[in-house]
């Protein structure tokens, strides 16, 4: 959470964008990690004028920001794993994300998925409407480096 207020971190976050023209360049933050709104409608602030997206991490999980969500919304918000793992086979979850991706498609949000391990979990999220996923069946973790060499 420090780190939010780290004006450096701010500045290495603008020169990771412009050193990446052709890549969007997206701040992911930790529901617990803003304190107020306020704080989180500064941050949003300063991120856009970087050209710096933000995404909103573990959402679902614990108590979910609504007032931040509505107050500074983010380009993105990342389901938490937990609403995923297994969401073939649980209608209720497959409710409850399709009710959040219709509230984040009408406010212009977009939906990652967050831990995907098997193609009836992606397959069933791409059909609920997330339009990105992240997890073990679609890549695994990687270095920097190594994700850079891939884009060369």
């Amino acid at each position: 959470p420090a780190e939010m207020r780290d004006r450096d971190l701010l500045d290495d976050l603008a020169r990771t964008a412009e050193g990446c023209p052709d890549r969007r360049i997206v701040a992911e933050i930790h529901e617990s990690v803003i304190a107020s709104t306020s704080e989180m409608k500064r941050l949003r602030s300063e991120l856009l004028a970087r050209g710096i997206e933000l995404a909103y991490d573990d959402f679902g999980a614990g108590s979910s920001r609504l007032m931040e969500l509505a107050e500074a919304p983010p380009d993105f918000v990342k389901l938490d794993m937990g609403l995923i793992r297994g969401i073939d086979a649980s209608p209720r979850r497959q409710e409850l994300v399709a009710a959040l991706v219709k509230v984040m498609r009408d406010n212009d949000v977009g939906v990652i998925a967050e831990g995907i391990e098997t193609e009836a979990e992606q397959t069933t999220c791409m059909r609920l409407g997330c339009e990105l996923g992240q997890g073990f069946l679609i890549r695994r973790p990687a270095s920097a480096k190594d994700l850079r060499d891939t884009w060369e």
